[in-house]
């Protein structure tokens, strides 16, 4: 899915029975954390790993940030 300076995409491994959700932004007119947590709401995976890499502003950070399903409206 394309957005507005970003794009989300969902690598699915059906045999292993796992999806990994990607989702690039650049700018600061969109929060990627509110994608995040609309997918997990839909998807309703049983088990979530996050990591959220911080580039292109000095040294790379690696995050671990907290996920939580949004409301569906």
């Amino acid at each position: 899915m394309l957005l507005s300076e970003s794009h989300l995409s969902i690598h699915t491994y059906p045999e292993r029975g796992f999806a990994a959700l990607d989702c690039y932004t650049c700018g600061e007119t969109v929060d990627p954390q509110l994608a995040i947590d609309y997918m997990l709401a839909v998807l309703k995976p049983k088990t979530t790993h996050a990591k959220k890499l911080v580039r292109g502003m000095g040294e790379l950070q690696v995050v671990e940030p907290e996920l939580k399903a949004t409301e569906l409206v």
